[in-house]
């Protein structure tokens, strides 16, 4: 697995669909702002949070 499949908090699988862009779940959600802003600049808008730890349900 790929740094950027794994959630860059919790350090599990983040169920990223970038490949399939249509069908992943961040499409139609909204992360907060400051928690991405927790993370290192070359990390942010390149890995992506679990829904869990945005506290998304999908």
């Amino acid at each position: 697995m790929s740094s950027v499949q794994v959630c860059p908090f919790c350090q599990l699988h983040n169920a990223c669909g970038i490949d399939k862009i249509e069908q992943c779940w961040c499409v139609v959600q909204t992360i907060p702002a400051a928690m991405i802003s927790l993370l290192p600049a070359e990390h942010q808008n390149t890995h992506c949070i679990c829904a869990s730890c945005a506290g998304i349900q999908c």
